[in-house]
């Protein structure tokens, strides 16, 4: 049995071969490209939801010390939801860059 890249090839090479391969050309390429572009913008909004994150944590964190003359509740509260935010922007960075990892090495041998 064949690699089912191989087979996949053959299939587009045979429907490109055909006369009405001039006409099919530009759809696939436009859909190649907008699958690239797609994937692209997942792994873009991904790193910017971490950063995202990461600033709001630290500000949230940093400005909690100012409610101190307010109350200590709220000011403990607001400590916790900075080292939440923070925490979750680093989850959310090691969970982005596995999956940007993964998304590399998916698009990697297709390529060659």
């Amino acid at each position: 049995m064949r690699n089912k890249t191989t087979i996949i090839w053959i299939a587009i090479l045979a429907v490109l071969a055909s006369p009405v391969a001039f006409l099919i050309l530009p759809f696939f390429l436009a859909m190649l490209m907008t699958l690239l572009m797609i994937i692209f913008a997942v792994m873009v909004t991904a790193l910017a939801l971490t950063l995202v994150l990461l600033i709001s944590g630290v500000h949230t964190f940093s400005t909690s010390f100012s409610l101190l003359s307010v109350s200590l509740a709220s000011t403990l509260f607001r400590l916790g939801v900075g080292l939440l935010m923070f925490g979750g922007a680093l989850f959310l960075f090691l969970i982005s860059f596995e999956i940007c990892k993964l998304i590399v090495k998916l698009i990697t041998p297709s390529i060659r």
